[in-house]
């Protein structure tokens, strides 16, 4: 068998068993009743795999711990999570999030100084030798290099 067919077979076997798996809760949902406790934690799963998806993202941007002001992604979480906590709109919540988000990575990734931080930079300037010399270091990935644009 080739790498190929090999491929389509794991693909489609994980595929049926994660449909699978699915099922058997939809499926038994009217037939089968589940003791209070067991529905009172089921609320918490949508909550507690978002936050397990979320939370490293924010923290470790660069795959090391990053709990500073420096953080475009920990400031705009920050941000987000204010307004969720304020207005109750999932909507504006995303948009004042992603809105953040894009400013302040526009602003660390520019290289320009940015008026949220001091004007020496300091520990609470953002890290600008990850981009040298047109290469992203980046600790614990491979190292990308930016695009040429060539007139």
């Amino acid at each position: 068998m080739g790498n190929q067919t090999i491929l389509w077979i794991s693909l489609v076997t994980i595929g049926l068993l994660t449909f699978g798996l699915r099922l058997v809760f939809i499926a038994l949902a009217g037939r089968v009743s589940m003791p209070a406790w067991f529905e009172r934690g089921l609320r918490f799963v949508p909550v507690a795999a978002l936050t397990a998806i979320l939370v490293p993202e924010v923290l470790k941007p660069a795959g090391t711990l990053d709990i500073s002001a420096g953080n475009p992604r920990l400031l705009a979480g920050v941000l987000a999570v204010l307004v969720a906590w304020r207005t109750k709109n999932v909507l504006l919540t995303i948009g004042v999030g992603l809105a953040a988000l894009l400013i302040l990575q526009a602003r660390t990734l520019a290289g320009g100084r940015s008026t949220l931080w001091p004007a020496g930079g300091g520990a609470l300037a953002p890290d600008r030798r990850a981009f040298r010399g047109g290469v992203w270091l980046l600790p614990g990935r491979p190292q990308l290099r930016a695009p040429h644009h060539t007139p």
